[in-house]
């Protein structure tokens, strides 16, 4: 009798603490914020090694939690002439995106700005040559402002009809 009573004992708080999670209203999930601006890449004075720094939206190898970063990009030196800038959508979403391709000479010190706009559909990469300032050693693709074109798709209702007052 006493084995009874315990099992019973064990089988309600088992029961009662697996309620809230079964019976919990589906909690939709946020998507994460990513920033408006930042550097896409470098070559972090490495010249003809395109190197990212700091990954704006997480690893630009596409790894972890920030995988699915919908814009990346590249900066590489070609000659002492010509840089190449890449940028690409991994999104199945068309974007605008608003770039900055920095040139900087061996003290940090900024030599030439060159600022491009795109509409990228789903999936297209676009690369650019880019002439190359005098004494230049690195060079900077900064992303300025990126903007999701997809149609936003409609909000719930919830249940109620359309055009239906709201309850005061």
């Amino acid at each position: 009798m006493k084995a009874a009573g315990i099992l019973v004992s064990v089988l309600a708080s088992l029961v009662l603490s697996l309620a809230p999670s079964v019976w919990a209203e589906e909690q939709p999930t946020k998507k994460k914020e990513l920033p408006q601006t930042g550097v896409l890449s470098s070559t972090a004075q490495t010249g003809y090694n395109q190197k990212s720094v700091g990954g704006l939206w997480g690893d630009p190898y596409g790894r972890g939690s920030d995988a699915g970063a919908p814009i990346s990009g590249s900066v590489s030196r070609l000659s002492a002439k010509e840089w190449n800038m890449s940028v690409s959508n991994a999104s199945k979403d068309p974007y605008s995106v608003s770039l900055e391709v920095a040139q900087f000479d061996a003290r940090g010190t900024k030599v030439r700005s060159d600022s491009f706009s795109y509409t990228l559909s789903a999936g297209q990469r676009i690369d650019r040559r880019i002439a190359s300032a005098t004494n230049t050693v690195d060079c900077q693709l900064k992303l300025r402002q990126w903007k999701n074109l997809a149609p936003k798709a409609p909000e719930k209702d919830n249940g109620k009809a359309a055009g239906a007052p709201a309850k005061k």
